[in-house]
């Protein structure tokens, strides 16, 4: 399917008119061979592109067929074509060589260390087919998210092999357009008859296409921990001390809490001779005590009794449930990531039964371990420059001293291995014990957990803590602001990061 509108009417130049005409030029999809046709779709005010691999282990798409048309239908009129590297214009930073007066576009789309785009486009003469057309091909290797290219057609001839070289990519530029640099100065309407041109209009025999712009397929998979299971201490109750006026009893039990456990159990409970009781405070380590609420009658209360016991925190996430991938789309879409939540490609990488673990530590070793835990990650195997592949999991907490028990503790909401290697743990118990302190309601606390999947991908990619001036979802006073907007987006610095990285993220 072709992205252009065609022009019938002739385009002259003052003094006589041109033999042939270009009628349309567009993008279309590659035709020699397939398994190199960069994948096309029609956006608002441009087209995208996409060179990713459709299977792991296919080589990049790199190729892409330019179509033009003339008048007269005929056979062997000469045509010229040449590309431009166009104004990126979302993002200013990306751009800060732009010139102070409007003008051309220093080249700005990033290489990535591979060769520049097939030169038989650079001012190249092609020849018509016997229906009046000229299809050619441009090789893009320059696969970084959000390159953004146009092709100009002129007709050919004598004395024509300079036509384009007043045309020039403007900038800055919202639109990606050209402009005609009539006088050669490299500033825009310094002399007459310096238009702008796009994919609407001519000049002088010249059309151009529409905008094309790369996107990158990020391919996410996402497990989570299974039911949760041995979350709880259970023993003999082996002494009580009754504290009556203050209505509460000091417990001690046959069981061992680590020393980061203090005051884990706060607030939980205690359910000990068929009653509950509410959890105060605990020591640690061998024979550890608990402080508990007695209840009933001041006089004669009800009291826990030597034997059997059983005791939980306030830990009351339900497991199974995969991370939140909501705000992926929209959060990527700055930097021209298109996030598919396709199990890094297979679906059925996507599972709910990687082993249930209370804890977690926040070590290198450790989140390893959990994130290539059985039923975890299994497509790291498809990553490559072609195929690039996200992983997170919806596990339960961090380690003891960091799980938000007791509520003054505080905690962390979600890990990656030093560099972002391999993939990212995102803590669901710890991030709703947080939200529960902080008082969120229900809209807050989805919120939160969709930022901390955009966050903890996104170190996948390099991107760092707080990177760049502007307060984003990688900055922790915006992430957890859930009031304003700059907490869900990634700011110029962070899409930069994205943008240039050649590898898959997790590599």
């Amino acid at each position: 399917m072709p992205w252009q509108t065609g022009f019938a009417a002739r385009q002259g130049t003052q003094g006589h008119r041109l033999t042939a005409e270009i009628t349309s030029i567009q993008w279309e999809t590659h035709t020699a061979n397939p398994l190199q046709a960069i994948v096309l779709s029609p956006d608002q005010s441009y087209v995208r592109a996409y060179p990713d691999a459709t299977n792991p282990g296919d080589p990049m798409r790199d190729k892409i067929d330019v179509v033009v048309s003339v008048l007269p239908q005929k056979a062997n009129i000469p045509v010229l074509v040449n590309w431009y590297d166009v104004d990126e214009p979302a993002l200013g930073v990306l751009d800060e060589t732009d010139p102070q007066n409007v003008g051309v576009n220093p080249p700005d789309n990033f290489s990535g260390g591979r060769a520049a785009p097939d030169a038989s486009l650079a001012g190249g003469a092609l020849a018509t087919d016997a229906a009046g057309t000229v299809r050619t091909t441009l090789s893009i290797f320059w696969a970084q998210p959000g390159n953004n290219y146009r092709v100009a057609a002129a007709p050919g001839g004598p004395g024509r092999q300079a036509v384009f070289d007043p045309l020039k990519p403007l900038a800055p530029d919202t639109a990606a357009r050209l402009f005609y640099d009539r006088n050669g100065d490299g500033v825009l309407g310094q002399a007459p008859d310096e238009p702008t041109l796009d994919e609407w209009s001519a000049h002088k025999g010249i059309r151009i296409t529409p905008e094309l712009k790369l996107w990158r397929k990020l391919h996410v998979e996402v497990d989570s921990m299974g039911p949760v299971e041995g979350n709880t201490v259970s023993g003999q109750i082996t002494g009580v001390a009754v504290d009556l006026p203050n209505m509460q009893a000091t417990v001690t039990t046959d069981q061992t809490l680590d020393a980061a456990e203090q005051d884990r159990f706060v607030p939980g409970q205690l359910t000990a001779s068929g009653q509950d009781f509410n959890v105060l405070g605990n020591t640690t380590g061998a024979n550890f005590t608990l402080t508990v609420q007695l209840y009933g009658d001041p006089n004669n209360p009800e009291v826990p009794a030597v034997g059997p016991f059983w005791l939980l925190d306030d830990d009351a996430q339900v497991m199974p449930e995969m991370p939140d991938t909501g705000l992926m789309e929209e959060a990527y879409g700055a930097a021209y990531i298109y996030p598919v939540i396709d199990g890094g490609g297979d679906p059925a990488n996507n599972k709910v039964t990687v082993p249930f673990s209370a804890n977690v530590e926040s070590e290198d070793a450790a989140i390893l371990a959990q994130i290539e835990a059985t039923n975890g990650l299994e497509s790291h195997g498809n990553r490559s420059e072609a195929f690039w592949v996200a992983y997170v999991q919806a596990a339960y907490q961090a380690g003891p001293s960091e799980d938000c028990d007791p509520d003054s503790q505080g905690g962390v909401l979600g890990v990656v291995p030093t560099g972002g290697q391999k993939g990212a743990l995102v803590f669901l118990e710890a991030t709703r014990d947080y939200a529960q302190q902080l008082g969120l309601g229900l809209p807050q606390r989805v919120l939160l957990a969709q930022r901390l999947v955009v966050h903890e991908t996104a170190h996948q990619f390099g991107v760092l803590d707080g990177q760049g001036g502007e307060p984003s979802i990688m900055h922790y006073n915006a992430l957890f602001d859930l009031t304003k907007l700059m907490g869900s987006t990634f700011n110029e610095s962070q899409c930069r990061t994205m943008r240039i990285r050649r590898e898959s993220p997790g590599t």
